[in-house]
C-alpha cells in the first residue's frame, strides 16, 4: 500500500494534478486504485505510467 501511495503521490507532483476521486482495492494481495483527475480525461497506465489506453469524448482508444 505504501508503494501505490508513493507512485500515485509522484505522479500528481511530476503531472501538476490533483486526483479529485480514488478508489483503492486489495486483489489476491495486490493493491489497484482508480483515481480521476478530471471526470473528462481518464487514462489507463501501467504502475510505471506507460499508457495503454484513453477516453476522448465518448471513444476507448487501447495502444496496439
Amino acid at each position: 500500500m505504501r508503494g501505490l501511495y508513493e507512485s500515485m503521490q509522484a505522479w500528481q507532483e511530476a503531472n501538476r494534478k490533483r486526483f479529485l476521486s480514488v478508489s483503492v482495492q486489495e486483489d489476491g494481495g495486490k493493491f489497484c486504485c482508480i483515481a480521476l483527475t478530471n471526470p473528462s480525461e481518464v487514462v489507463i497506465t501501467d504502475r510505471y505510467g506507460a499508457c495503454y489506453a484513453d477516453v476522448s469524448g465518448d471513444r476507448l482508444r487501447a495502444q496496439s
